[in-house]
């Protein structure tokens, strides 16, 4: 039985992946660099392989609501950090796995949920992170994870812009990439309408799955996060799933967790992220100043709404428990775009996830995890940043 990786791929030079500490050394462009100013932040950086690519625009990636620089190092590792449970992207287990779970418990952390993605393609048996395949493409690349990925979009700008004076005035890159998953294309956004003067360094502004409209699922989430609901939804699932139950010491342990659910669901990036939010309606306001800005949008998005399984890791359990998908049994008219195959990638509709002006708008047969991994996507992205750097 094949095991968990541990990463996607292992790239060609070690990442240098740290939080950086006050007067830490960071190795870039073959100088020395003190960045008291990231002392905070928990960044991966790591600059061109060789000094024949050292004129390479530097990519920055920015992950989604909720997630780590994992999205981009090792998306089969994203723990979707900053919610009050883990959750694990997965390749989809076989009945095996499923019976015989060791190899994948030494990878894990118990009371863990997995959201199994798409088989591995039949024409690359290895899948591979994007901050792997784009640093073999020659580009330095850096991520960071959002110390408040599960609030304000302002604060994680508020980071990017801390990154960007860093990069520009004391590593001296003259260029910069943004490649942005789900809510990191929102992010970009608003850094740019903060910022129009850097607009000339930015060269493009690469999304994947990125919610410009909204998602209907974060109104959902704010009416399911309703106590008294979950509260109920508890009792209930303790009768169909008593694993789960056994899993954890007692019933207030549980409610417990919910009540971290609770504040999860009614956070203010939630909350930003509904249609027609405030936040989205004053993005919108400003999109004249990003067409005169002239920062190409290159918007990759997906339709495939179905996560081919969800398993549940109970905490001191030898078994995975496998989770229903219930919107698979319901009809579509019962069910937002951002659920219904071909319409949406599983949290963001493929009609709200598009602006207007975007130089390019593409859809993929993906969901929004498998988004982060798959070859076709990641080929185009290639091209995409050939087109830039040419351009």
């Amino acid at each position: 039985m094949a095991k968990v990786e541990t990463r996607a791929k292992k790239g060609k030079s070690e990442v240098f992946c740290m939080k950086i500490e006050e007067k830490r050394r960071v190795h870039g462009l073959g100088q020395t660099s003190y960045l008291a100013e990231l002392a905070h932040l928990d960044v991966a950086f790591q600059p061109s392989s060789s000094p024949a690519q050292e004129e390479k625009p530097l990519v920055i990636f920015i992950h989604g609501h909720a997630c780590t620089k994992n999205s981009w190092l090792n998306p089969l590792q994203e723990t979707l950090g900053n919610s009050p449970q883990d959750f694990v992207m997965c390749i989809r287990f076989t009945t095996a796995d499923v019976k015989n779970i060791e190899d994948i418990k030494e990878s894990l952390p118990p009371g863990t949920f997995l959201f199994s993605l798409i088989q591995r393609p039949e024409s690359s048996r290895e899948l591979c992170s994007f901050w792997d395949f784009v640093q073999n493409l020659g580009y330095p690349t850096l991520t960071w994870s959002q110390k408040a990925a599960n609030e304000r979009i302002q604060l994680a700008v508020e980071e990017l812009e801390m990154i960007c004076k860093v990069v520009l005035e004391r590593l001296g890159y003259r260029r910069i990439i943004f490649i942005c998953h789900s809510r990191g294309g929102l992010v970009a956004r608003y850094f740019l309408q903060r910022n129009p003067h850097l607009a000339s360094k930015i060269l493009g502004v690469v999304m994947l799955s990125t919610p410009n409209q909204g998602s209907k699922l974060a109104i959902f989430a704010e009416k399911f996060s309703r106590f008294r609901y979950l509260s109920q939804f508890v009792l209930f699932g303790r009768r169909i799933f008593p694993q789960i139950a056994r899993s954890h010491q007692s019933l207030e342990a549980l409610l417990g967790y919910l009540k971290r659910s609770v504040r999860f669901l009614q956070s203010e990036a939630i909350q930003e992220l509904k249609p027609y939010s405030s936040f989205l309606e004053q993005l919108k306001e400003k999109e004249g100043l990003e067409k005169r800005l002239g920062v190409p949008y290159f918007h990759l998005a997906g339709n495939r709404s179905q996560y081919d399984r969800i398993y549940y890791l109970p905490q001191g359990e030898n078994y995975l428990v496998k989770i229903p998908i219930l919107y698979d049994k319901l009809p579509s008219f019962l069910l937002p775009w951002e659920l219904i195959d071909g319409k949406g990638d599983g949290l963001v509709a493929v009609c709200r996830a598009r602006l207007g002006f975007e130089r390019v708008f593409e859809e993929f047969r993906v969901n929004h995890s498998e988004i982060l991994m798959d070859p076709l996507v990641q080929k185009r992205v290639k091209e995409i940043l050939t087109q830039v750097v040419d351009a």
